[in-house]
């Protein structure tokens, strides 16, 4: 990880990762640790939305003479005077593994593995009152898994590896949505029903929670033509996600007049989600020069297929036994996909400074990464943003057994101005940031 860039070179259990034809490099039995932290600082300027579809964020007349002054003031170039910035955010990727080569059967040329890791483990919650709230006021997302891999080295210049991942996934999150904009289309003037159900209720709060189980695969290549170079190659796939779970919907106002005010209108509301996501498959090619034996420089390529994906797709589940209209339909729910490919491209530096300590390392590395999300499908939801990366490191092997890692990471993220959204509401708005993401890994060979 400090290095940035290591398709080709990754020498230990994080090989089931980034390139399982590495595996079969790592001799004997190792237990390896590791944990990530991941903190981030972001701040987005909201456009203004349309005060008509979304009358609960700034009262009437605020903000004038003898009233409350706006709790969203709007400035002249039409934006939110106030950024929004997360109240709290976490982020965890914790990482085990075990190694071993089958030299007691007499095949040191092959190794296997098995993690167990949280590729994605994060929460954020951004402020109740603000005007992202119609995309996000809380939520969650956890992914556990486990992953058995095997490398053989087929001779001296070429080793094949693969895995096989088992992963479940959980995803929850709470958002508002106003009255008058889910009764009434984009193109139409609000009606009587709509605003007179906004006046009783206010907006709605939506609780979701949903989980999943898949599978994910990959394959890895590892080549060393020349003692000086070596190339790494790699592809992963994984089955698509649909997160199935219960939603609850409560009013900000008069709450138990609710079902009563549907039901005198005619209408229900759905009583489950499945949110169908599709996940990319990537391909990765690096390569690493040794031009001294205490230098590696490394880098990298990784491509993430997001354009071959379908649109997101969110179906409501309805009790059948209830009566009355269905207000909320698989299309209005589902996104198109305004995805395009996504890459990264990251070079690294592996540096032993001290021939009086041969087992001490030094690494840095950069990167750009590239978002998927093109404008029109940005959404405060998942504020998907390019970034620059920089990443420093030390390690060190003592007492013959153990290597220790630490290593700290910074995304710099790229500023986006977004004029064309789609989402509704509108997530039209500027907004940049960072992540700071410290670790440590420990490993230790029996």
């Amino acid at each position: 990880m400090a290095a940035l860039a290591n398709i080709a070179s990754v020498d230990e259990a994080t090989a089931l990762v980034h390139n399982p034809g590495a595996l079969a490099d790592i001799p004997g039995t190792t237990l390896y640790l590791s944990n990530v932290m991941v903190f981030v600082e972001t701040q987005f300027w909201l456009r203004q939305l349309d005060e008509t579809r979304y009358p609960e964020l700034n009262p009437p007349g605020c903000g004038t003479a003898g009233h409350a002054p706006c709790p969203w003031p709007v400035g002249p170039d039409g934006f939110y005077t106030k950024p929004i910035v997360p109240e709290a955010n976490v982020g965890i990727l914790p990482y085990a593994a075990v190694t071993s080569d089958l030299a007691r059967w007499g095949r040191r040329d092959i190794v296997v593995g098995l993690a167990l890791y949280l590729p994605g483990f994060f929460g954020a919650v951004l402020p109740a009152d603000a005007p992202s709230q119609y995309n996000f006021i809380s939520g969650n997302f956890a992914m556990g898994t486990a992953t058995f891999g095997a490398s053989w080295r087929i001779n001296d210049k070429i080793a094949v590896g693969g895995t096989l991942s088992y992963n479940l996934m959980r995803m929850a999150f709470t958002r508002r949505m106003s009255l008058i904009s889910t009764l009434t289309d984009l193109v139409s003037v609000p009606g009587l029903e709509a605003e007179t159900a906004q006046l009783l209720l206010g907006d709605i709060t939506v609780d979701f929670t949903g989980i999943d189980h898949g599978m994910s695969w990959g394959l890895g290549l590892k080549i060393t033509p020349l003692p000086w170079l070596i190339l790494g190659f790699n592809y992963s796939g994984s089955t698509p996600a649909q997160y199935d779970g219960g939603v609850s919907f409560s009013a900000q106002r008069n709450p138990s007049q609710l079902p009563v005010l549907l039901d005198t209108a005619g209408v229900k509301l759905p009583t489950a989600l499945k949110i169908k996501i599709e996940i990319p498959h990537s391909l990765g090619v690096g390569f690493t020069v040794i031009p001294h034996r205490q230098v590696e420089i490394s880098v990298d390529a990784r491509f993430w297929l997001y354009q071959l994906l379908d649109d997101l797709k969110v179906t409501p589940v309805y009790d059948a036994k209830q009566p009355g209209r269905e207000v909320i339909d698989a299309a209005s729910l589902t996104q198109t996909n305004f995805y395009d490919l996504s890459y990264e491209f990251g070079i690294g530096v592996l540096v032993r400074p001290l021939r009086t300590l041969p087992k001490l390392e030094v690494m840095a590395g950069f990167s750009y990464d590239k978002s998927p999300v093109e404008d029109p499908a940005f959404s405060l939801s998942s504020p998907s943003m390019s970034s620059y990366n920089l990443s420093f490191g030390v390690r060190y092997t003592f007492a013959g057994r153990w290597r220790l890692l630490a290593s700290y990471l910074l995304y710099e993220l790229i500023e986006r101005d977004i004029r064309n959204s789609v989402s509704q509401p509108p997530s039209n708005g500027r907004g940049a940031g960072r992540s700071h993401l410290p670790s440590l890994e420990l490993q230790y060979t029996f």
